[in-house]
């Protein structure tokens, strides 16, 4: 009798872990949700997830970007001068950015520029003695039964080496001329002028510095024309192409512009496994100043 009153009390405690067991079971997250993907399965509708809706296609990420971006470089040695933009200036094509202090080349352009005239001047001289030497021979040649062949010859050497003369003076012409050229070159690049209708992006120099040949001074964008650069998974190549338009949101601004696709990279990238591919952006004059480069958008493939 005992030993079957300890048996009932047995199995009656293992019934109540079991139920209270079920009970926690039942209410843990994500059970009653599983249940309902799997009826939705089995109705033929489609699962949710937080990441949303499976099949739909959220787009790919891309970046904007401004058509033309250069680094305004030096083309010489020395000292910058004055540096005559701010960030956020525009300016237009041509304007001046910065100058580039020229003073010592001023001054050989102008021993250059002497010295030039001397060799020009030695020019003429041996000109002018060919041409004598010219007539000479041919006053000789014209008595040659009546002149010593030694006079003829010493006529007919003079003339040579005064063509000799005057072919040097070429030369030193032609020397002088190209290191002139070169020096006007020097005040040409001491101006560094913008390339394009843009907006400065950064500035790098200040005046006073000791730039040389390659040193940026400065970053322009062009404010005319926006693209995107996005990048497209290689299972989903076949969802854009050349001409195909496209919206593009930019969360952080807010806003979304449409596009259109105008070029799509051959062959896929071998690092992402991606496929590269370019678009113009349709915006207006009044909102391009309100979109700066580099912005990260999403674009959407249109119809």
């Amino acid at each position: 009798m005992a030993r079957i009153t300890i048996a009932f009390f047995v199995a009656l405690v293992g019934l109540g872990l079991g139920f209270l067991v079920l009970g926690r079971f039942q209410s843990a997250p994500g059970v009653g949700r599983a249940d309902e993907t799997d009826r939705g399965r089995a109705s033929g509708g489609e699962a949710t997830s937080s990441r949303g809706p499976t099949g739909s296609n959220p787009g790919f990420l891309g970046v904007v970007l401004a058509r033309h971006a250069v680094d305004v470089v030096s083309k010489l040695d020395g000292r910058l001068e004055s540096v005559r933009v701010r960030l956020g200036d525009r300016v237009k094509k041509g304007a001046s950015i910065a100058t580039i202090d020229v003073k010592a080349a001023r001054q050989d352009l102008s021993i250059a520029e002497a010295t030039l005239k001397g060799a020009q001047a030695d020019q003429v001289r041996a000109s002018l003695e060919l041409a004598q030497a010219k007539e000479r021979l041919a006053r000789l040649d014209a008595m040659a039964q009546h002149v010593a062949r030694e006079e003829l010859a010493t006529a007919q050497y003079q003339q040579k080496l005064a063509a000799v003369q005057l072919d040097s003076a070429h030369a030193q012409v032609a020397e002088r001329q190209a290191r002139v050229a070169q020096l006007r070159e020097v005040f040409a690049h001491s101006e560094v002028r913008a390339p394009f209708d843009g907006v400065v992006a950064a500035r790098y120099a200040d005046p006073g510095a000791t730039i040389s040949p390659g040193t940026p001074l400065a970053r322009l964008i062009s404010d005319d024309e926006l693209w995107v650069r996005f990048a497209i998974p290689e299972d989903q190549a076949a969802s854009i192409s050349v001409g195909r338009p496209i919206n593009v949101s930019i969360e952080s601004l807010h806003i979304a512009v449409p596009g259109k696709v105008a070029s799509v990279a051959p062959e896929v990238d071998a690092s992402s496994r991606m496929i590269f591919a370019e678009a113009t952006l349709e915006v207006h004059a009044e909102e391009r100043a309100k979109i700066p480069s580099g912005l990260v958008a999403r674009v959407i493939p249109g119809p």
